[in-house]
């Protein structure tokens, strides 16, 4: 019996030790996972304040008319743009309080926290929005990255830069410096960070991600042109914002196509391989019913699967 009693202290305390190690790594991995990201963060915030020292000075040519367009503004300005990045937070958190809401009577008995519509629904946005967000940073640092290191000019660079330089004929430029004091020097080295459209990127990245939402996770509605007329406006919507800084002279049409396809290609990736197709969700509790207009989508292990009301109660 004392040997018995031994054997299984030492079989509790080594899963302990197992569990500590194990505890440990995952601590150590969080942590290093959130110092990538603050520096990440950073980075982005570094270049796109103008802080980042210009470290290509790209020459042009003087008969180069791509570059010799007046500047006009901006259609679609820097705050606009960063609200329709953060914009996805509330349409996911409508959509997650609408169509899927816990039932109280299961959800109540399963954890001991509040079953309303809105707080509920809040921790199921937070849980796709992280994963927008990681997209998101990743589509910045791409795009930032490619426009320190490529330093091509935007087509208004000689009315913004105004170079100290005569031009005569098609010689190359290759050495000058920006005499605009007009202007704040970080506007005038933004000048030579045309490519890729950073408006078009997260244009078309909040697009594709917020379509692909709606395809995937909201149910079928009597009006079946409801969730299509939505998807439309989010297309709509990256198409003029892309569109308008080709008609703002801000970038060149090709900057736009690079920026809308790395915009693209980071929403597919995101929405295929971080939120797999919206097709599961991760909860604090290990099963819940999520009512439907008649159907119940249960969670078992993070995935879901649909039964009709009266196929439960039938199994009941």
């Amino acid at each position: 019996m004392l040997q018995k009693g031994h054997q299984s202290n030492a079989v509790i305390s080594s899963f302990d030790g197992v569990m500590s190690s194990r505890t440990f790594l995952l601590v150590r991995r969080l942590v290093t996972l959130r110092r990538v990201i603050t520096i990440l963060v950073l980075f982005i915030a570094v270049s796109e304040f103008g802080w980042f020292p210009e470290l290509v000075q790209r020459g042009f040519y003087c008969d180069d008319r791509t570059i010799q367009r007046p500047y006009n503004g901006d259609t679609i300005t820097a705050g606009v743009i960063v609200v329709s990045g953060l914009l996805p937070l509330l349409l996911i958190w409508l959509a997650e309080a609408l169509f899927y809401a816990p039932s109280t009577a299961e959800y109540t008995k399963m954890a001991d926290v509040p079953s309303s519509r809105s707080s509920t629904s809040w921790r199921q946005t937070w849980f796709w929005f992280k994963k927008y967000g990681r997209g998101l940073l990743l589509k910045l640092l791409v795009v930032d990255v490619l426009k320190i290191f490529a330093g091509e000019h935007r087509p208004h660079f000689l009315d913004t830069c105004r170079p100290n330089v005569v031009c005569e004929g098609s010689e190359y430029i290759a050495q000058y410096t920006c005499t605009n004091t007009e202007e704040r020097p970080y506007f005038i080295r933004d000048a030579s960070k045309s490519f890729p459209s950073g408006h078009s990127s997260v244009s078309v990245y909040g697009a594709i991600f917020m379509i692909w939402y709606l395809q995937c996770r909201t149910p079928k509605l009597r009006s079946s042109m409801a969730i299509p007329l939505c998807q439309m406006v989010l297309a709509t919507w990256a198409m003029f914002c892309s569109l308008s800084r080709i008609i703002d002279n801000r970038h060149h049409w090709w900057d736009v196509l690079a920026g809308a396809a790395i915009g693209a290609v980071t929403a597919f990736l995101t929405c295929t391989l971080s939120c797999k197709n919206f097709a599961s969700a991760k909860q604090s509790t290990s099963s819940i019913a999520y009512k439907d207009h008649g159907t119940n989508l249960i969670e078992t292990n993070g995935h879901y699967k649909e039964e009709t009301l009266r196929n439960i109660i039938h199994t009941t």
